[in-house]
């Protein structure tokens, strides 16, 4: 209801647009589809130790327009800083995400439910645009989100449901 309300930058419009209506042809016209190609590329040379911070401007100066960065959280990680750092990166998104959904299947309806539902939501967005949007640095809204997430997770939420709040209405 408040997307018609909400004005994109000029460029993410047209690329939605061309999105929406050839879905292949505007994934392989957008510089980020080949920043991925270039990433793997990365990987696959140096997949233990990557090509070390910053390396992928190595490659992404030579891409037309140039790039400095993938586009893409994991693939930035893995090629520059190897598969340790991916799997730390990766395991550490994924034991946030079962820890936000435990909490959430725990909790009696109400307030705190709603509150930490909303929330999942709002960290999956900011996940999902750190697959397609800015670099590490960029990626700030995500950091706080997985930063509040780790918060939230680590605080006294209630250890089980109630017995008479399991069915939802």
């Amino acid at each position: 209801a408040l997307l018609p309300f909400v004005s994109l930058p000029e460029g993410s419009a047209e690329r939605l647009g061309r999105a929406a209506s050839h879905p292949v042809t505007a994934l392989q016209e957008d510089p980020r589809y080949t920043s991925f190609g270039q990433a793997v590329d990365l990987i696959e040379g140096h997949p233990l130790l990557g090509v070390g911070a910053g390396g992928f401007q190595s490659v992404g100066r030579l891409a037309d327009p140039p790039e400095d960065y993938p586009h893409n959280m994991f693939l930035e990680v893995w090629s520059e800083l190897g598969l340790a750092a991916f799997l730390a990166l990766a395991g550490s998104v994924m034991a946030v995400l079962a820890a936000l959904w435990g909490a959430v299947w725990r909790l009696p309806p109400g307030g705190a439910f709603q509150l930490l539902y909303v929330f999942n939501a709002i960290f999956l967005l900011s996940l999902f645009t750190a697959q397609l949007s800015g670099d590490l640095i960029q990626n700030r809204t995500y950091w706080g989100a997985f930063g509040l997430a780790w918060l939230i997770v680590r605080s006294d939420l209630p250890a089980r449901r109630h017995a008479s709040s399991k069915q939802r209405a």
